[in-house]
This record gives C-alpha cells, sequence and structure tokens, in this order.
C-alpha cells in the first residue's frame, strides 16, 4: 500500500470514528436534550401549579420514553396533582420497576424514599390500602436521615406507616378475620384487580385463586376470578364463578346477579337471564343509593321499565336523596340514574315526569360532557321535546349505550384485521369475521341503531345505515341483496330519529334500489309530515332546522 493510500481521505474509519457513527451519536444528543427541555419544562409548569399544562407536555414523551423511571416520577407527581391517582399509582409503581429502591444510586437513591411513599399514598386514594402497608414496609423511616439528599421527611413517613398499618388492623376486625389472615387475602385480592386494568388476566387469576382459597367463603375472589376469565375472553368460565356465588355462598348477591345478567344479555341469551327476574325481584330495597342504581341497571338489561321507574323515581324527586347521589365517590352515577329514570318514564307514558327531571337537571349541570350517560340524555331529551320515538325495535330508547356489551363479547378474540397480519388469506379471515358477526349480530346491530340516532355527520351516519343495511341482508341470508332494509325503512319514514336520520336513511335505500328518486316521499319534520323528492324533502328540512334554531334547544 502506498503512502499515499496510507493517508488518503477516503481510508476506512475506525469503529465509532465514521461519519454514521458521529450523525448517531448527534442524533441521541438531540434527542436526550429534546427530553431534558421537555421534562424542565413540564417541571418548571407544575411548580406555577399548572398541572394540566405539564401533563400536555409529558403526555408527548409516553410512547418513546417508556423506560425511563424518572419520566414516570415527574409523571406520577403531575397525575396526583390532578387527583387522578390510578394514574399516578401506575406511574409510581413504573418508575421503581425501572429503578428499583436497592438499585438506585446518587441523586436518583436519594428521591427513591420519596417515590415509594408516593406510591403507597396513591395506592390508598385509589382505593388499595393494604398494597400502600405493603409499599410503606420497603421504607425504613428511621434511616433516611443515613442516606445522602433524601427529600422525605422521616417524621412524616413514620406517621403515613402507622396509618396504614392501623388501616390493616381495622379492616380486618371490621371482617372478624384474624389480621394476618385478612392481610394475605386482602393483599391477594388487591394484586388480583390491579392486574385487570394492567390486562394481565393469568396473573389476576393467581391472586383470586389465592385469595379464594384463604377465604373460600367470600364472593369477592369469585367475582374477580369472572372478570379476568371475561378478560381472557373464556365467558362460560366466567359464568361459572357468578353462578357458584349465588349457588354456594349467597343466592341474593346483587354484584354477581348483575355480572350474570350483564354477561347473558351480552352473548345473547336474554331469556336465560331473565330466569333471574325472580330472585333479583325477590331482594330487599338496596339502603345504598349506588346499590340501588346498580338494582336498576340490572333491571335495565332486562327491559324491565317498571322496576326501573319504581327504583329511580324517588331518588330523583327527593332532593336530599338526589344530593347524595350527586355527591356519590362515583361521579357518573347520577348520570345513570338519570338516564334510566328518564327512559323508563318515556317508556311508560310519562314523557313530562322524564322532561321535568331532565329540566332540574339543566338547571343544576350536574351532567358534564365527559360523562358516559351525556349524549344519550341529551339526545333523549330532543327527541322528547320533539315528539320522537326511540330508535330501537318496539319504539324504544336507550337505557345504556350498547358499545361496552360488544367490547366485551370480542375480548379475547381476534379481529379481521389481526387474522390478516397472520397471514391467513383473506376469505379465510372473511369467514372468521362472520362468524363472529353472525354469533353477536344483535348485539352489533344495537351498537350501529344507537351510533346512528346519536350520529350528526352525514357521511358518516349514511356508512353506519349501509352497514345496518348489508348486516340485516346477511340475516336474510339473501343471494341476491335487494337493498331494502326494514331498519332503514323505519328511520325514513316512521318518528324514530331526527330529519337528518329520516334524510339519510332515505337517500340510502334510494341509492341501493329500495326506492326511486324521483318518486315523492312522506317523512316526519318534527310534528309534521313533509312529502315530495329527495331533494324537496331536503330543502323542507332545512327550512324547518332555520325555524328550529330560533327557538331555544334543550341542553342537559
Amino acid at each position: 500500500m502506498s503512502k499515499k493510500d496510507k493517508n488518503s481521505k477516503d481510508k476506512k474509519n475506525k469503529p465509532g470514528q465514521g461519519q454514521g457513527q458521529r450523525s448517531i451519536f448527534f442524533r441521541d444528543m438531540t434527542a436526550e436534550r429534546h427530553f431534558q427541555s421537555q421534562m424542565t419544562k413540564a417541571l418548571k409548569l407544575g411548580r406555577e401549579k399548572r398541572f394540566s399544562d405539564a401533563l400536555e407536555v409529558l403526555e408527548p414523551l409516553r410512547e418513546k420514553y417508556s423506560d425511563r423511571a424518572d419520566f414516570f416520577e415527574l409523571l406520577g407527581v403531575v397525575e396526583y396533582s390532578l387527583e387522578d391517582f390510578d394514574e399516578a399509582r401506575e406511574a409510581f409503581a413504573k418508575a421503581l420497576e425501572f429503578e428499583p429502591l436497592a438499585k438506585r444510586t446518587g441523586h436518583s437513591r436519594a428521591n427513591g424514599p420519596l417515590i415509594q411513599f408516593n406510591l403507597a399514598s396513591s395506592y390508598v386514594m385509589s382505593g388499595f390500602p393494604l398494597m400502600a402497608y405493603e409499599a410503606m414496609l420497603a421504607i425504613d423511616c428511621d434511616k433516611l436521615d443515613e442516606i445522602q439528599g433524601n427529600r422525605l421527611d422521616p417524621k412524616t413517613c413514620r406517621e403515613f406507616s402507622q396509618v396504614c398499618d392501623q388501616n390493616v388492623t381495622t379492616m380486618a376486625e371490621k371482617e372478624g378475620v384474624p389480621r394476618e389472615q385478612f392481610l394475605q387475602y386482602g393483599l391477594a385480592l388487591e394484586k388480583g384487580h390491579l392486574s385487570l386494568p394492567r390486562n394481565q388476566p393469568v396473573l389476576a387469576r393467581v391472586f383470586f385463586q389465592e385469595a379464594a382459597q384463604v377465604r373460600p367463603d367470600s364472593p369477592e375472589p369469585y367475582m374477580g376470578l369472572s372478570a379476568a376469565y371475561t378478560l381472557e375472553g373464556q365467558s362460560e368460565q366466567a359464568r361459572q364463578q357468578l353462578e357458584y356465588i349465588l349457588e354456594k355462598i349467597n343466592p341474593s348477591d346483587l354484584n354477581a346477579l348483575n355480572a350474570l345478567v350483564r354477561a347473558l344479555v351480552t352473548h345473547g341469551l336474554a331469556d336465560e337471564a331473565r330466569r333471574y327476574a325472580a330472585q333479583l325481584d325477590a331482594l330487599p330495597l338496596p339502603e345504598d343509593l349506588e346499590d340501588r342504581v346498580s338494582l336498576a341497571g340490572t333491571w335495565a338489561y332486562l327491559e324491565d321499565d317498571r322496576h326501573i321507574f319504581d327504583l329511580v323515581e324517588p331518588l330523583l324527586n327527593n332532593s336530599e336523596l338526589r344530593t347524595r347521589l350527586v355527591d356519590l365517590d362515583d361521579a357518573d352515577r347520577f348520570g345513570e340514574a338519570l338516564l334510566l329514570g328518564v327512559v323508563a318514564a318515556a317508556h311508560l307514558e310519562k314523557a313530562g315526569q322524564a322532561k321535568r327531571w331532565l329540566e332540574e337537571e339543566a338547571e343544576d349541570y350536574l351532567v358534564v360532557k365527559g360523562d358516559p350517560s351525556y349524549a344519550l340524555l341529551q339526545r333523549t331529551w330532543e327527541a322528547l321535546e320533539h315528539h320522537e320515538v326511540g330508535p330501537r325495535p318496539g319504539e324504544r330508547f336507550f337505557y345504556y349505550h350498547p358499545q361496552p356489551l360488544l367490547t366485551t363479547a370480542m375480548l379475547g378474540r381476534e379481529n379481521l384485521f389481526e387474522l390478516l397480519k397472520e397471514g391467513l388469506d383473506e376469505q379465510t379471515a372473511e369467514n372468521e369475521f362472520g362468524g363472529l358477526l353472525d354469533k353477536y349480530r344483535a348485539l352489533f346491530k344495537e351498537v350501529l341503531l344507537c351510533d346512528a340516532w346519536l350520529e350528526e355527520d352525514v357521511q358518516k351516519l349514511s356508512l353506519t345505515l349501509d352497514v345496518i343495511a348489508e348486516l340485516e341482508t346477511r340475516e336474510k341470508g339473501q343471494a341476491e341483496p335487494d337493498g331494502d332494509s326494514e331498519t332503514l325503512r323505519r328511520f325514513a319514514f316512521t318518528r324514530a330519529g331526527s330529519p337528518i336520520l329520516h334524510l339519510t336513511a332515505l337517500a340510502a335505500l334510494i341509492r341501493r334500489g329500495a326506492l326511486t328518486e324521483d318518486a315523492p316521499q312522506t317523512i316526519w319534520l318534527g310534528e309534521t309530515q313533509a312529502t315530495g323528492t329527495l331533494n324537496e324533502l331536503t330543502g323542507q328540512a332545512i327550512q324547518w332546522s332555520q325555524e328550529q334554531t330560533q327557538e331555544d334547544t334543550p341542553e342537559v
């Protein structure tokens, strides 16, 4: 090799010295600087008590820096300050998972006891007092001063440890169980319940089975096992746990009855669910308001309007009980109770009572947009004001959005896209998906009906109606679809739905060839009927809508 070759600028660089290596190093440093910059910004916002703004800064970092303990430490503090104790708990747990107390060094070691303390505190605030007790056992409060830079006050540490210890004793005495036995049982139960939202059903079952071995006469472990099996998509095993509670432990267990009726309805076994109506009817009136609403919700799965009304009407008509219902820890319970009462009243031809409850709520503004019942309450009120009938068969309204039931039914199952991703041919995937459609057709249809009734975007509504029509074509088993649809005709020509829904359903029937475009049709616009072609009816609907905007629109 010549001297020129040795000194050539084209010679191969040593590992780590090439342009590519330098650029990668530069990019990593840039990413780290960005991370530290955003962390500093979030920390500053937190010190200014602007916790929502701090969370907005941190959220975009979550995916890329999902293994950084310092990120989850700060995220936990922000979430705790926003009183989202579930999220705070998970953030602190992750921080300690990535950097356990025993392995921390330097600044991280100094910060460790405070993070462990914050985890214990978030356990208490999110309803896991025994996990808080266990978490505090990891901190030696008397040796905190030996940790250089320690940020946890030893006195605060000792006082909180004593509170956690006393909680265990108090809970054990209340249950009438020896402290150590209760602690073993309770810890297993809490760990099982923590594993469920983390999508760890197998681990959850291990904990619930341990709890059941300690206290086989307690229903809670079997409720947990049912939830874990449900998460795995094992509906039969989930059902068996609930039946065991009712047959072997307590035939009047409201939680088990509610879960079992819901499960049966979810899987298309409504007739079988009605077999439990006698047990429900025999239950004494729950003193606990939350249990009373829960019982009304169980009757809603069985479509029993009278039982629902009789349970909820006293709550909504009594100002003291109404206030107590609003002040429950579960902030969504009032919205649920109101929706149950309004729909039951409407079905029992008590629309005036339903509207009075809605008007009272509007004055107090107790149900906000984040409430699961808000959209259905708002839409039901509009329907009652315009003398519409319910969108479901039998002119019934929705007691609840059926989407959560469908989500439950699909747990543990592969959808079409997952099957395709695994390399199965399209026909096989469609057959698999078609099987799910056939099994849960009624539930799919309920979800689509609800979505169509709530939807205001014409394009989305049109797509939803097409899916409903295709579902009905599949149900009829037609080799050559005729384009017609019973549901679309009901939406087009009855008082079930808004003028937007009537017109969109009419357009879908024309597009599918069930009707001709130039033939005059009659639809409802509020309390009056209008006749004309699709274009003519569209114009009349616009005029009707403009007239309505001049009036007050009810809002929950």
